[in-house]
Parts: C-alpha cells; structure tokens; sequence
C-alpha cells in the first residue's frame, strides 16, 4: 500500500441516479483541488450523508477539504 486510494459512496437516500452522480462529480472535483500527493499511503472512503446538498457547492468544498487537509496532516 504505497498509494493513496478514495473510493466515494452516495446511497439512494440522496436521491435518484441523477442526483447522486452529481454528488459524486462534485466530490470528485473537490478531491481533485484539494488533493494532490497520491503517493501516502491511505485508504480514504467518503460518505455522502443523506443530507449533502448539492446547491450548496462551496460549503461542501470547504468542508471536505479540511477534512482531508487533518488526513493529510496525521501523516506527518
């Protein structure tokens, strides 16, 4: 394991197929801004809770990326 791994799960509480693909594009753009150095050694899996709004983008931007900012940060 000498690599970082992200794996995304949205459930059907989020709503229909549509809904939860845009779910999974914004977290992915977020994931793509905010991280960069796949070569730690994590296993990251993100939640989408059933209440993630995706009107609300830049909430949500600023959320997870200090999420992953404090993994990031545990490392070292």
């Amino acid at each position: 394991m000498n690599e970082t791994h992200i794996g995304i799960a949205v459930g059907k509480k989020n709503g229909g197929a549509v809904a939860r693909v845009k779910i999974k594009r914004q977290i992915r753009a977020i994931i793509a801004s905010a991280w960069e150095d796949y070569s730690l050694p994590f296993d990251i899996i993100i939640i989408a809770k059933s209440s993630y709004d995706t009107k609300d983008f830049s909430a949500s931007k600023e959320e997870l990326t200090s999420l992953l900012e404090k993994v990031k940060d545990s490392q070292h």
